[in-house]
């Protein structure tokens, strides 16, 4: 199967044909709707699958230095800011959800008049630990769940 195939595949039928790569990299417990949302425009051919998911179920190493990126104009000491407050508010949250994390992690950038880009990077960062990721912040945050992203969250504030 090719990339073209792969994007004309309904949702039900790419889990059907992902599952097997989806156990092979230990992700078949997780939101199939996201899963399928984040992977189907950038799988070219399933085998690829474990490759480009494997930050979810180990955060690989990574230097402080993915936090800086000049199109979303952060660097160590804006990423830094931006988890001191991101950190409490995702705590606080009363429920893990997609939506909820959209409206708060959005809602804060609004708040500080800052730009999506510049409170999302050093979130995703701190969450997947590669400068390219299949899905955002907020897909990986839900599919990661609140202690696991808290945890990576709060370790990605100690490398700064």
């Amino acid at each position: 199967m090719n990339a073209e195939y792969v994007r004309k595949l309904t949702p039900e039928e790419l889990t059907r044909h992902a599952m097997p790569y989806y156990e092979q990299a230990g992700i078949a417990g997780m939101d199939k709707d996201i899963l399928c949302r984040i992977l189907q425009p950038r799988t070219e051919i399933f085998t690829q699958i474990p490759e480009v998911v494997d930050f979810l179920i180990a955060l690989p190493e990574y230097d402080a230095e993915l936090f800086t990126n000049k199109k979303s104009k952060t660097d160590s000491v804006v990423s830094a800011e931006v988890l001191d407050f991101v950190i409490p508010a995702l705590e606080a949250l009363p429920q893990w959800t997609e939506e909820a994390l959209h409206e708060t992690l959005l809602g804060m950038a609004e708040a500080r008049e800052m730009k999506n880009g510049t409170l999302l990077w050093p979130v995703r960062i701190a969450l997947a630990g590669k400068l390219v990721t299949p899905g955002g912040a907020i897909e990986i945050a839900t599919l990661l769940g609140r202690e696991e992203s808290l945890r990576r969250l709060k370790l990605g504030r100690s490398k700064l």
